[in-house]
C-alpha cells in the first residue's frame, strides 16, 4: 500500500504484508464463492425437501400428521435462517472493507509527519554527517534541540571523524547535568541561549586556542618521549662500542681537528700511561713533546686537507718513556657538506730496534 505525502502527492513510504502466494487464487475463490454457494444449496435444498413433503402430504389418505401440518411454516423458516446467514456474511465483508478503508485514511493522514521527519533527518543530522566526513572543520557548533532528535548524539560521531575539531553545545535549557554530559563526551564548552553572535565568536576562538595549546603540549610530550628513548639507546649503543673497543689490542682514537684528540680507546690511553677520561679532549702538546707533537701535526694536517685516508708511522714514546714505532691509519669521516666531521685513527705498536 503506497503512502503518499498529501502535500506533493510523492509516494513517501510502501507498506507491504508478506504471505504466501503459492494458493492465493484458489484461496480468494473459495472464500469469495463458497458463502454463496452454500447459500444457493441450501435454498435449492430446501425447495426440493419442501416440494417433496408436499406431494407426500397429497398422496396421503385422512388427516396428514402434525408436522406434514406445519410444513410451510418451517419452510419459511429455514428460508428466512439461510438468508440470515447470508446478510450476516455481506455485513461481516462490508466491516472488512470499511476497516481496510479507515485504516488506509489513517496512513494517509500520517504520510504528511512521516515525510517532514524524513526530510529532517536527511536536511539536519545525515547531511550534516556527510559534509562533515567530506571537509575538516576547525569549529562544529551543536544545537541540543534539533528537529529530528537531540544534538549530542552526533556529538560523538564528529569526534570520533575529526578528533582535532572543536566542538561548542547550546542550548536553552538550564539542567547543569547536561553541560557535564557534553564535556566528558568531548565538547569543547557549552552554550547558553539567548548570546549574542560576537559572544559566540568570542568562545569558538578561545575554545580553540586552548585546544591548540593542548595540542602543542600533547605534541612537545611525544616528541620529549622520543628523545628520551632515542638517548637511551644511544647511550646502550655507545656503552656496547665503549666496551667493545677497550676490549681490542689496537688502539683506537679520533682527532676533532689537527692537535685536538676526542675519544679514545683503553689501549691507547694505557699505551700513554693516561686515565681514559683524562686524556679525552686534550690537545697533542698537553701529553706529548714538541718534537712527537710536530711530526703528529703534520700528517694529521694532511688527513685534514686532503680528506683521504692515509696511512703512516711515528715515533711515539709510550708510558715507560720508551720510543716505540706506531703503525696508523688515519681515515677521514665527512659531513653531510663534504667537509671533514673527525679523523679516525687506529694504530698498532712496535719496539724500537
Amino acid at each position: 500500500m503506497p503512502l503518499t505525502d498529501p502535500k506533493s502527492g510523492k509516494v513517501q513510504a510502501i507498506l507491504a504484508v508478506d504471505f504466501d502466494a503459492r494458493h492465493w487464487k484458489m484461496d480468494l475463490a473459495v472464500k469469495a464463492g463458497l458463502p454463496v454457494g452454500m447459500a444457493v444449496l441450501a435454498l435449492v435444498a430446501i425447495i426440493l425437501i419442501g416440494t417433496a413433503l408436499s406431494l407426500r402430504r397429497g398422496r396421503r389418505e385422512g388427516l396428514p400428521p402434525g408436522w406434514l401440518r406445519h410444513l410451510e411454516p418451517g419452510l419459511t423458516v429455514a428460508v428466512g435462517l439461510v438468508l440470515t446467514l447470508f446478510a450476516a456474511w455481506l455485513a461481516h465483508n462490508e466491516a472488512n472493507r470499511n476497516q481496510a478503508a479507515a485504516f488506509r485514511h489513517l496512513a494517509e493522514s500520517r504520510t504528511a509527519a512521516l515525510a517532514e521527519a524524513f526530510h529532517g533527518l536527511r536536511d539536519v543530522e545525515l547531511e550534516g554527517l556527510a559534509r562533515f566526513g567530506k571537509v575538516s572543520y576547525d569549529v562544529a557548533v551543536l544545537d541540543y534541540h534539533l528537529p529530528d532528535g537531540k544534538g549530542d548524539t552526533i556529538l560523538g560521531d564528529f569526534r570520533a571523524q575529526n578528533p582535532g575539531c572543536v566542538c561548542v553545545m547550546m542550548t536553552s535549557d538550564p539542567n547543569p547535568v547536561l553541560a557535564l554530559a557534553w564535556m566528558k563526551a568531548g565538547a569543547a564548552t557549552y552554550l547558553r541561549k539567548p548570546f549574542d553572535p560576537e559572544y559566540l565568536i568570542e568562545e569558538c576562538v578561545r575554545a580553540r586556542r586552548e585546544r591548540d595549546l593542548l595540542r602543542v603540549e600533547d605534541l612537545l610530550e611525544e616528541r620529549t618521549r622520543e628523545l628520551r628513548d632515542r638517548e637511551a639507546m644511544l647511550g646502550r649503543k655507545t656503552t656496547m662500542q665503549r666496551m667493545l673497543l677497550d676490549t681490542i689490542d689496537i688502539q683506537v682514537w679520533y682527532l676533532t681537528d689537527i692537535e685536538t684528540y676526542g675519544q679514545l680507546n683503553r689501549a691507547h690511553a694505557d699505551f700513554l700511561g693516561l686515565d681514559v677520561k683524562a686524556a679525552a679532549h686534550k690537545r697533542l702538546a698537553e701529553f706529548l713533546s714538541e718534537e712527537v707533537a710536530t711530526v703528529c701535526r703534520a700528517s694529521n694536517n694532511e688527513v685534514f686537507r686532503t680528506k683521504q685516508p692515509m696511512r703512516t708511522q711515528e715515533w711515539i714514546p709510550d708510558a715507560e718513556g720508551e720510543l716505540r714505532l706506531i703503525a696508523i691509519t688515519k681515515t677521514p669521516r665527512l659531513d653531510a657538506h663534504g667537509n671533514v666531521e673527525y679523523v679516525v685513527c687506529a694504530g698498532a705498536s712496535f719496539i724500537a730496534p
